[in-house]
């Protein structure tokens, strides 16, 4: 689904643009990255703004230009989107150690999948679990062979598909995420309520369980819609918002010790059936919804795919009225 990477800055240093495979294997890289790949750096974001400054300098050559094009491309969507590009690491590095091992710490002590270097002739040694990778043989690695896999290929429905699949999909999704939003219209039914309470939890679980930052800075969100048929403003029954609330957000809050804030949208044009899953960096398509388990505890027929071009539905789906009856509340 996603890959995680730590890469030292000088994989961008223009001299090394003129030759030919070396270009070609750091625009495969970027273009990896606009997909589905993130960059770990460090909590203050000073890699990020190296990393920027070098890009800057590639667009004064030819053979730079268009690797600066995909940076600047990458930039613009962790700038302005909600998938983040650049995810800002807690693990500790030390202060004492020169500005160039920074990458290596943050390889060393946080996981990913690979720390990509120009050379790795050139980095200092450790029993890090790390995987070093040199930039100039990226396109024919297997980390990329993997990330073309996520990206392009159909997984198996959740009722087909081995159980550290889906873990791994799920944690690969949110280990570098703060928050998870969780939209399902078909929660505002307020019917089947332990099957979504079931599905969601086994998430927060597995996110909880592997999340890189601490608990008391994570949060969740869950949207649905209202399902009274009606062309008015205000459809929810007096009674579904505050049994959704407690019997699903509120059981969840309190079993995982989260904060969970529940949103009840009025969805007029009723656009908003296809369920998400969000985190900082992606967006995943659960297609038919988080009631995944069914009433043997088993998975259900269910397709979950990367949704990249989800944000801007979401956005709007975020922006929607909450629902009259909600507001009176």
């Amino acid at each position: 689904m996603m890959i995680h990477t730590v890469i030292s800055p000088d994989i961008l240093t223009p001299e090394n643009f003129d030759d030919p495979i070396y270009r070609q294997n750091v625009e495969i890289f970027l273009m990896g990255i606009l997909s589905n790949g993130t960059i770990i750096v460090d909590q203050k974001m000073r890699l990020r703004a190296q990393l920027k400054e070098l890009s800057l300098r590639l667009g004064t050559s030819r053979s730079g230009e268009n690797a600066r094009r995909l940076f600047e491309e990458i930039l613009k969507k962790d700038l302005f989107s909600s998938t983040r590009k650049f995810l800002p690491s807690e693990c500790e590095t030390s202060l004492a150690s020169d500005e160039k091992d920074q990458p290596q710490e943050i390889a060393i002590s946080c996981v990913n999948d690979a720390f990509i270097t120009r050379s790795s002739s050139r980095i200092k040694k450790t029993n890090s679990s790390s995987f070093l990778l040199d930039i100039s043989s990226y396109g024919s690695s297997d980390l990329e062979r993997k990330r073309r896999n996520f990206a392009e290929t159909d997984f198996p429905t959740c009722d087909k598909m081995e159980p550290s699949l889906f873990e791994d999909i799920i944690i690969r999704a949110t280990r570098y995420s703060k928050r998870l939003r969780f939209y399902d219209s078909m929660i505002g039914r307020g019917s089947r309520l332990p099957a979504f309470s079931m599905g969601i939890a086994k998430i927060i679980q597995l996110w909880l369980a592997n999340c890189h930052y601490p608990k008391p800075s994570l949060s969740a969100e869950i949207y649905t819609t209202s399902h009274k048929p009606t062309t008015s403003y205000g459809s929810v029954s007096k009674n579904t918002y505050q049994v959704i609330k407690k019997e699903l957000c509120d059981s969840l809050r309190d079993e995982h010790g989260i904060p969970i804030r529940f949103f009840f949208k009025f969805d007029r044009d009723k656009n908003c059936h296809a369920r998400h899953l969000q985190s900082d960096y992606c967006i995943i398509l659960f297609e038919r919804g988080f009631d995944i388990y069914n009433d043997r505890g088993k998975m259900r027929r269910c397709f979950i795919n990367h949704c990249p071009q989800g944000d801007s539905h979401l956005n709007d789906y975020r922006n929607l009225p909450e629902d009259r009856q909600v507001q009176q509340r």
